[in-house]
């Protein structure tokens, strides 16, 4: 048996035709993976001098060069019991009270407050949202140290949402661990 021409044109063109749809595929994930959103979470606390009022600066910028959607922001400002000696408090903070009580995390549970909630439609590229959040903590233990957390999460499209039954795709997150008092050093 013999090859004929036309066997080896149809074969190098099934070759070609994969080639091309390789070469398609992973040029749509890196240009998919150019324009997701990729946020920056910061929180900057501040105590005011000779007070019990904390500054919190919470910024959220989109270091992407695609537009994200409308962000849910949320701010925990939880107070847990200092760890025994020898021990350590995880970085991890609970933004759902079920996950508060699964991990058993420490000191009493305190809903989230959303932030940037009526301000905020979308994030252009190389926009950054922030505001100044003032705290008052009058009567406060100056042994105390306060747990942070900034969680920034964006929704799915619509399609994806209803699919998935989940409409989050993308959440991001920061603590910061900040001491009581207005002599405290930060």
């Amino acid at each position: 048996m013999t090859a004929s021409v036309g066997y080896f044109t149809g074969t190098v063109q099934d070759i070609a035709a994969v080639a091309v749809i390789v070469f398609s595929a992973a040029a749509a994930v890196l240009l998919f993976a150019r324009y997701k959103p990729r946020l920056v979470v910061r929180v900057t606390p501040r105590w005011i001098d000779g007070s019990d009022l904390l500054v919190l600066r919470l910024e959220v910028e989109n270091s992407s060069s695609a537009r994200s959607s409308r962000p849910e922001v949320r701010l925990q400002v939880l107070k847990p019991t200092p760890p025994a000696a020898g021990a350590s408090l995880s970085e991890y903070i609970p933004f759902e009270e079920d996950e508060w009580k699964k991990r058993q995390y420490p000191g009493g549970w305190q809903d989230p407050m959303p932030v940037f909630e009526r301000t905020t439609d979308r994030v252009y590229p190389g926009e950054v949202m922030a505001v100044e959040r003032l705290m008052n903590f009058v009567g406060i233990d100056k042994e105390t140290v306060l747990h942070i957390g900034l969680e920034v999460r964006l929704r799915r499209n619509k399609l994806l949402a209803r699919v998935r039954q989940d409409p989050w795709r993308h959440s991001q997150t920061t603590t910061c661990f900040v001491p009581c008092g207005s002599a405290a050093p930060l």
